[in-house]
């Protein structure tokens, strides 16, 4: 095979094919994700890149653009300096399979038809997580158990969307406690993807959280079986993402012998 078997490469995932993290030394030390965040915001301000006036939006904003730049520096983007084709990274922190689904979806009904040979690679997010809706404003959002533990408002005021957050809590415990719910939601959004490539002739490949997590119908298509137990490999941050820059050159040597 060479680099030329495909014209441009497809990533889906969560925070650990976003780049999350690898930034985090152009900031203070910091105690907690709220702290990081107004950090982030000083960052940006300090930059001149915010034009909002408003400092909800400014934040938003910040935040924005500090995830553009972890972006930057994530396997993804390292990945297309190798191979010198489009490489459109579809990640998402926080990310569920079930997002991962629509992303690839919307992907391939809007871009597909701008090249002659894609390639995708799904990194899977944890087993718990899932995508379930918000509101009409803000659509699906990504659930985890801990979330659900930890009584989350998911981000969101706790009064404004109080009605949202207190449905979301219901239906995932509810979900949760039904006898192998979770698996079957994952086994059947896997299915589902891996119909849409099927469906629309794109070689796909596979990265799994755990092994306990990996199929056994997917042969030759999973490119790292347990990338829990592959990460332990490298210094992480504070939230527990690699900050290695070696992560991202073995992610690469993983995915480049398929080109």
């Amino acid at each position: 095979m060479t680099i030329h078997k495909f014209d441009a490469v497809v990533i889906t995932g969560c925070s650990f094919s976003a780049g999350m993290e690898m930034n985090d030394y152009k900031l203070e030390n910091y105690k907690d994700n709220l702290q990081r965040q107004a950090l982030i915001w000083k960052w940006a301000k300090t930059q001149n890149m915010l034009k909002s006036k408003d400092l909800h939006q400014s934040k938003t904003d910040a935040l924005f653009l500090w995830q553009q730049q972890e972006r930057k520096k994530s396997w993804p983007a390292k990945l297309q300096e190798h191979l010198q084709v489009p490489v459109h990274n579809l990640a998402r922190i926080g990310g569920s399979i079930g997002q991962s689904l629509l992303a690839y979806s919307n992907f391939l009904q809007n871009h597909k038809h701008k090249y002659k040979k894609i390639c995708a690679v799904h990194q899977i997010p944890s087993f718990s997580r899932m995508c379930v809706k918000f509101n009409k404003e803000f659509g699906r959002i990504n659930v985890t158990s801990g979330d659900i533990e930890k009584n989350s408002n998911f981000g969101f005021d706790k009064k404004f969307y109080k009605k949202e957050i207190e449905q979301i809590h219901r239906y995932y415990k509810e979900k949760i406690t039904t006898p192998n719910y979770l698996e079957k939601y994952f086994n059947k959004i896997l299915l589902k993807i891996k119909y849409l490539s099927v469906k629309n002739n794109i070689d796909d490949f596979f990265i799994f959280a755990t092994h306990s997590e990996k199929p056994n119908n997917f042969v030759g298509k999973i490119l790292i079986k347990d990338l829990e137990q592959f990460r332990k490999q490298y210094a992480k941050g504070k939230q527990g993402h690699p900050i290695d820059p070696q992560y991202n050159i073995d992610m690469c040597k993983k995915i480049l012998p398929i080109f």
